[in-house]
């Protein structure tokens, strides 16, 4: 009957606009917007474009040697042998390794690397060991 088919056309109609209001429209389906990562706060946006440089070392430590005559010694110790003789007044500059007792690692205005013991020495550092 005529109310029959009006009512489908009216349900259709109503069911096609449903449609058209749930589906995505070309402006909907533009690309989503690109995530962007940013640093947080408190770290840096970006790497330095040079590595930091090493820190200044001090200037070598030096000793003067305070007696007339010293041995300057192959190894710490009065049973070493004797590797050179400094005199006073002469300036040394303490070596790479540590003091052995009372006993101290120089090197000479010429190079030569030995030992001698502190009493003997003074130094303008407290890395040494006075008796």
């Amino acid at each position: 009957s005529a109310k029959v088919g009006l009512l489908r056309l009216a349900i259709l109609a109503f069911a096609g606009l449903a449609c058209a209001l749930t589906q995505p429209t070309a402006a909907h389906m533009s690309a989503p917007p690109k995530a962007t990562l940013t640093a947080p706060a408190d770290l840096p946006a970006e790497r330095p474009e040079t590595p930091p440089t090493a820190t200044h070392s001090p200037a070598p430590q030096k000793c003067i040697v305070n007696t007339a005559h010293l041995h300057l010694r192959q190894n710490p110790g009065i049973e070493a042998p004797i590797v050179g003789y400094l005199a006073e007044g002469d300036l040394l500059t303490l070596g790479n390794l540590p003091p052995a007792g009372n006993w101290q690692n120089v090197i000479t205005p010429t190079g030569k690397t030995g030992w001698v013991h502190t009493h003997f020495i003074h130094c303008e550092t407290e890395r040494i060991n006075h008796p």
